[in-house]
Parts: structure tokens; sequence; C-alpha cells
């Protein structure tokens, strides 16, 4: 019985094994970032974005052609996923645009205010989302609010800040913050903090999706559709030489130049499918608040990457940051662990309550039918004995097969 609540791993809980799938999914973030890095230098971020959900849209399309629908909410159960990409209800459907919308909308978002912002400033500001999802998801999902996930929360927050020293809580280090403050705009403050709300709704969306039985390819192809459809108004019409919002996204699209910058945009599209497949599928399943945290674990991947790959030392204050993002989830970890031991020893309770409880019943039952045929027994005599008076000679043996 215990097999359909801890699903995949027989050990784990649903959530917990989301948990995890989500901290794949950060390491995984972190090192298409490495490459993302790399490929920007030759063609804008937009085009690498474009190229990305191309690339996913077409693997998504793949996997929906040959997957049947397993309920009717992502469509006509036993038919291909394909034959309703964004699910099968009208409620469904709402629910899974909304998320690609949102993302889509918050890629836009993110990509400005990196370029308006110092990186430092940027980054702190857009990691409010883990405080703001884990109140959300709360306020809207019905989500349990504990002391321990606000904890986590303003650790993970915390560390996040540390590691990316803003120059509104640190000041101003030419040497780290560089030639960024040239170009920061007051608007970026504005997206950054819109950036946050974006963030908070795609994991609010996708947890309502879970929900209500969307399959993770229908978010996927959802992020795929709007993905290409920002990124082309974003790079095409919006930025550039004496559009809109200004040459901020590394110039103008073009064709890739070099078989290092094709492998290094591969690895982005390999990298990147796979972990946003992990991000839907988990968020899916755990609970939005908690999800957002395990997500700032990627800050953490990536310094480990580093020290590790490139020998990089880093800063005192980032080593707190990252113990103190590492604090966060070790909390989430110990609290899930005594959430789950509670809810093993309260099944545990109520199969002894249950079981007690049928024994009971079997007694009662059984003093009852005793307690009936007797009766029972008793009637019929004292029929019996009313009868013998009132009986014609010779009908005794109707009394004996009575009895018998």
């Amino acid at each position: 019985m215990l097999s359909s609540t801890r699903d995949p791993c027989h050990r784990l809980s649903r959530e917990t094994f989301g948990l995890l799938c989500l901290l794949a999914s950060a390491a995984l973030f972190s090192i298409m970032a490495f490459f993302v890095q790399k490929a920007s230098k030759h063609l804008p971020s937009t085009e690498l974005v474009c190229i990305r959900a191309v690339f996913q849209g077409g693997l998504t399309l793949f996997g929906m052609s040959i997957l049947p629908a397993k309920s009717d909410a992502q469509g006509s159960k036993g038919r291909a996923l394909i034959k309703f990409p964004f699910g099968g209800t009208p409620e469904i459907r709402r629910v899974v645009l909304a998320r690609g919308a949102v993302g889509g909308f918050g890629f836009v978002v993110y990509y400005y205010t990196m370029s308006a912002l110092p990186l430092g400033d940027a980054v702190a500001l857009v990691s409010l989302k883990s405080i703001l999802t884990v109140i959300c998801g709360w306020l809207f999902l019905g989500e349990a609010l504990k002391p321990t996930h606000l904890i986590a929360a303003f650790s993970s927050v915390t560390g996040a800040m540390l590691i990316a020293r803003p120059t509104f809580l640190f000041g101003v280090d030419e040497d780290w913050h560089g030639a960024a403050l040239q170009k920061a705009r007051p608007l970026g403050y504005f997206t950054a903090m819109l950036g946050a709300c974006c963030g908070t709704a795609v994991f609010l969306l996708i947890r309502r999706s879970g929900k209500l039985g969307v399959h993770t390819l229908q978010l996927m192809i959802s992020w795929a559709m709007f993905g290409i459809m920002f990124s082309v108004l974003f790079g095409k019409f919006l930025c550039g030489p004496g559009r809109l919002m200004g040459d901020i996204d590394g110039g103008e699209w073009r064709l890739l130049d070099s078989k290092e910058v094709w492998w290094d945009v591969f690895a982005v599209c390999i990298l990147g499918s796979g972990a946003h497949f992990f991000m839907n599928y988990a968020v899916r399943i755990a609970p939005a608040g908690l999800s957002s945290i395990v997500k700032s674990s990627e800050m953490v991947w990536a310094y480990i990457w580093q020290v590790l790959l490139f020998h990089q030392v880093p800063s005192g204050l980032t080593v707190v940051g990252v113990l103190m993002i590492c604090g966060s989830l070790v909390t989430i970890a110990v609290q899930k662990m005594f959430d789950e031991k509670s809810m093993a020893a309260m099944s545990a309770g109520e199969g002894t309550r249950l079981v007690e409880g049928n024994r009971e019943k079997e007694y009662t039952t059984g003093d009852e039918e005793e307690v009936d045929v007797e009766m029972h027994e008793h009637r019929i005599i004292e029929t019996g004995s009313n009868y013998e008076g009132m009986r014609p000679a010779g009908s005794g043996s109707s009394l004996t097969a009575l009895l018998s």
C-alpha cells in the first residue's frame, strides 16, 4: 500500500524524491551556465535561448508523439499526448499556457535586469523569489508554512546576497563590480523585483498543474513555444542599435562561425533541456516553497565547479554565503525527515487502530449472532409451546422438523 505514496523510490516519499530531482536540476543548470558564458561570446543571448527552445521543443514533440496520456486531464486517455499538447480541459490549458507565458516574460525581464544592473544587485534581488514563493505557496496553494521553512528561505536569500555582494548593502567595490556600475539604470531595480515575482508565479503554476494531473512534457512544450516567441520579440524587435531597449543583447543575430561554438551551443541545449525536465517534473510533485529554496543551490554548485574545475579561490564572504545556502538545504532535509517519521508513525498507529477496530467488530458481531440465535430458539420454543395446546393429534413431527 505504501508504494502508491512512495513513487518512484520505495524508500523516499514522493515529495522528497521531487526535491532530489530539483537538486539534480540545479546542478545541471550550473554546468549549463559555464557553456552559456562561452557561447555568449560569439552570439546574442536571445539567439542562444531561441536555439535551445527550438531544440527542447523538438525533443518534447517527439516524446509527446510516442507517450500516451495517462488520464483525461492530460488529453484523451490512451491517445498520444501530442493530440492535446496543453492538456485535456480548459482549466488545465489555462494553467499550462500561463506557465509558458509567465516563464517567457520572466526571461525577457531577467535578461534586461542582468544588462541594466551590476550582477550582484541583479542576483540578490531576483533571489528574493525564495521568500515570496514560500509565502505565496501558503496563501494560494494551502502549503504548510513552518518556522523552519521561513528560516531556510531567509538563510538562502542571505547566502545569495553574501555571494553576490550587492552595492545597496556592501557599497561599491571597483574590483568586484567593475564597469557594470557605468550602465546601471534605475528601471533595472524594478525589473529585478518583477523578475522575482515571475519566478514565484512559475513555481506556483507548475505546482498547481501537478495537482491537476498535467504531464511534464506539456509544461515543457508550453515553455518552448513562448521561449521562441519572446526570444524573437526581444532579440529581433526590441533590442539592437536604435531600437526600444537599445543594444543590450550583444549585437544582431548571426550564424555560428566555428565548430567549437556549435559544441558549446549543443551542450547548452542538452544540459538545459535535461535540467528543465527535472525542474518541471520536480515542482509538480514537491511543495513550491521548498522547491524554490532548493533551486537556489545553483549558486552553491556554481562555486563548487569554480573551485574544483577552475581552481578559483572564493572570498570569505562567498564561503559564508555558500554555507548559509547549504544550511538552508540541511534545514529542509531535517524537517522532511522529521515530517516523514511523524507520518509513518501516524500511519502505523492508524493501521493498528484499524486492525483492533475490525477485531472488536468481529467479536461484537459474533456475540450479537449468538444472542440472535438464542432469542430465535427461545421464540421457536415458545411458539412450539403455544402451538402444542392447539395442534391436532399426530402433528408433533412438524415441531420436530422446525426445531431441526
